[in-house]
């Protein structure tokens, strides 16, 4: 089995690092529990489920029908042979593409405007590091970097550089790309501003006065084999072009690292404690909240009616408002508008599946990290209490439809929420699920008179029961 290191990457074959983790490792020792290849893969437990369901789609990964769940690798031979020809077909395409390119641009007068510009490789990191320090030794206004653990240690090389350029009046701004550096680099802030972005970043990038780029980036840009090599830019354009987009579509967004620290400082999981500076996290937790209460003051039939309208109106808002066509044609397609919503404002990944969405509805959340998935199971709520599942809601209604939950799961191993429901036109006898039905005959009393038993059943309490837990499933 290689180390984690020398794992082979496949992001050739279509795979990302995790999913080329995962698949080496069941190459390597067979089939494996979802807590094996956590551990022996090296990739977050909560992670491995959702990349294996990709590995599944993508035919490199079949799974066992055994408990525990395991999954087994498929042939490299069959998993990658079709990938190979795919790509050797692309080449001869592109081949030919090319010859007839060529032969266009040798008629053509558009390469006299062309101008040429250089780069240099650096395939040695103390020669790397070496010409970082000179580099920042001639920098007057501004140094910025974006680093994952590789270029900390790039980094953390040139600290006293870094302290120089700083009394000298440099501005040095730092992006952390990886929440197990936060403590390390945490030392740098006495002289520099730093953040943290939650994706790890494959690369590290400096950019010095706005006419520098150092791309540390491995052995990925070089044909030679090594490790540690650096693309070496001088170029103002590129420089300043590279430096907008980091700083409008990175920095902005990034939190403070002090503040990550103090969130980090106070939980068990600091990565999760990351996601959950969200403010899709926040904003779930004050709908859950704001709901529960409802339900304490109202009762739940009433609650989930207020909740409705609430949700309809802001369906409303955000289509008038925000630009934003919520409802589309059909509700299959304001589904998925929906869904796209969710993936981005919760970084969430919702799967519906349906014969027919107005009869019956089967959904998946990839990613249920908020409290209203949590606490979803203890809620008497008909509704999931987050943005996007109020706005479901609010879609069907406005299909002329209600929505009844029949059963649901949370996995918080792997941050996954199922929803089983049913779909009523409106005014229509709403179905009870199972866990109701139970729930009433439990009430029933059965006597046991010298061995023989006679069932007693007050058919009115069970229709009662009924018709006040209309639209109030117990959510199990």
């Amino acid at each position: 089995m290689p180390k984690n290191n020398d794992m082979p990457k496949l992001f050739d074959f279509g795979l990302s690092d995790h999913e080329s983790r995962i698949y080496t490792t069941l190459v390597s020792h067979g089939p494996c529990t979802m807590a094996e290849l956590a551990l022996k893969a090296s990739v977050p437990r909560t992670k491995v489920y959702p990349n294996i369901r990709r590995l599944v789609r993508k035919g490199f990964v079949e799974i066992l029908p055994e408990k525990p769940l395991k999954c087994r690798a498929t042939s490299p031979d069959e998993a990658l042979k079709s990938v190979l020809q795919t790509k050797e077909d692309e080449i001869d395409g592109m081949k030919k593409t090319y010859g007839k390119l060529l032969e266009l641009f040798k008629e053509s007068s558009v390469q006299k405007s062309l101008s040429k510009r250089e780069f240099w490789v650096i395939e040695d990191s103390s020669h790397s590091a070496e010409t970082l320090r000179s580099e920042l030794a001639h920098t007057n206004n501004e140094a910025f970097f974006l680093v994952n653990n590789y270029g900390s240690k790039m980094l953390l090389s040139a600290k006293q550089d870094l302290i120089d350029a700083s009394s000298r009046g440099v501005k040095i701004r730092i992006l952390v790309s990886d929440h197990d550096l936060a403590d390390k680099l945490a030392a740098l802030s006495g002289f520099a501003e730093l953040r943290m972005v939650t994706h790890q970043s494959r690369d590290s990038l400096a950019l010095m006065d706005g006419n520098t780029v150092f791309i540390f980036s491995g052995s990925r840009i070089t044909d030679a084999q090594v490790k540690g090599a650096t693309l070496y830019i001088r170029d103002a354009k590129v420089c300043e072009s590279l430096r907008w987009l980091v700083n409008e579509a990175i920095w902005e967004e990034s939190p403070r690292l002090e503040n990550v620290l103090s969130i980090m400082e106070y939980s068990s999981d600091p990565g999760r404690a990351i996601k959950a500076a969200s403010s899709s996290i926040y904003s779930n937790a004050i709908i859950f909240g704001f709901g529960q209460w409802l339900i304490e003051k109202y009762g739940a039939a009433q609650a989930d009616k207020v909740i409705q309208e609430i949700a309809e109106r802001t369906l409303e808002l955000i289509e008038k408002e925000e630009g934003i066509r919520i409802m589309q044609g059909t509700i299959d397609k304001t589904l998925k508008v929906i869904a796209d919503l969710a993936s981005i404002s919760e970084n969430i990944e919702v799967e519906f599946s349906s014969d027919d969405p107005l009869k019956s509805l089967l959904y998946v959340v990839n990613g249920a990290l908020s409290i209203p998935y949590k606490r979803g199971k203890t809620s008497k709520s008909n509704h999931l209490l987050t943005a996007w599942a109020l706005l479901m809601e609010a879609a069907f209604s406005k299909f002329g439809y209600d929505t009844y939950t029949l059963q649901t799961v949370y996995d918080k191993d792997r941050d996954e929420w199922i929803t089983k429901k049913r779909v009523v036109q409106k005014g229509l006898q709403p179905v009870r699920s199972l866990d109701q039905i139970v729930a009433e005959l439990s009430k029933v009393t059965i006597p046991y008179v010298e061995g023989q038993a006679s069932a007693t059943t007050d058919d009115r309490e069970l229709s009662s029961g009924a018709e006040g837990n209309q639209g109030d499933p117990d959510r199990q």
